[in-house]
């Protein structure tokens, strides 16, 4: 009896040891991606994106003008520098100026699209169709549970799902980037009239644009005036 103990005893070792191997081996990369995001419902990422939303950002698809006026302050003129001006006046500028806290709008008018820029939101309005309001936001920030500069590609595709395409966009269809950086992938996610883009470089997200298709219809050469061109308000 104590020999069958002894051998039972044996073969539990031998078992446990084996399971202890193998969990020792390293994380998969699907172990990896599991421990960097949680999964997260497409649907939840479907109905925000339907409704014009990124999360983490504070104006939706279809804002007016107006929307994002009342939002943010309005970029300071620059002032006029002349002999009257005091030191004490000079400073307080500057301090202004430097207010970190206070998100401006800046507004930049191209050949076929406005760009409101507010820090690190970007919104796009078609110049023929400015009553449509907001046609495209681009964020570099958190969105939809995924950290800028943190997730992956591959984070993303776990938790909300394989895209409806994944590849590397053309040099002008990154137009609401100021300089197009190397390495670059999109993870595209259509609903309806709404396209999602996950913008990587790197493999690392960069960049969440949110489109409304029937009123930007197309990425092209007329998108890129927008960073190339400043017109008069």
């Amino acid at each position: 009896m104590k020999k069958i103990l002894a051998v039972m005893l044996c073969l539990c070792c031998v078992l446990c040891l084996a399971s202890c191997g193998d969990a020792g081996n390293g994380d998969t990369d699907a172990e990896t991606t599991t421990k960097r995001v949680k999964v997260t419902n497409l649907d939840a990422v479907k109905a925000d994106a339907q409704q014009g939303i990124i999360t983490g950002v504070s104006i939706g698809l279809s804002a007016s003008a107006d929307d994002i006026k009342d939002k943010y302050e309005q970029l300071p003129e620059e002032p006029d520098t002349t002999e009257a001006d005091t030191d004490e006046t000079k400073e307080s500028t500057t301090q202004e100026e430097h207010n970190h806290d206070t998100v401006y709008v800046e507004i930049h008018q191209g050949r076929d699209l406005t760009l409101y820029q507010c820090g690190k939101e970007q919104y796009f309005f078609v110049n023929d169709d400015m009553d449509m309001g907001v046609a495209v936001i681009a964020y570099v920030g958190d969105a939809y549970s995924f950290k800028s500069g943190y997730h992956t590609a591959d984070d993303v595709e776990f938790s909300i799902g394989k895209p409806d395409k994944k590849d590397v966009p053309a040099n002008d269809e990154l137009f609401f980037l100021p300089d197009v950086p190397q390495n670059v992938t999109r993870l595209t996610y259509n609903f309806d009239n709404i396209r999602l883009d996950f913008i990587f470089v790197d493999n690392y997200l960069m960049s969440t644009v949110l489109t409304d298709t029937e009123v930007y219809t197309e990425f092209g050469d007329s998108a890129e005036q927008n960073t190339t061109e400043q017109g008069e308000e």
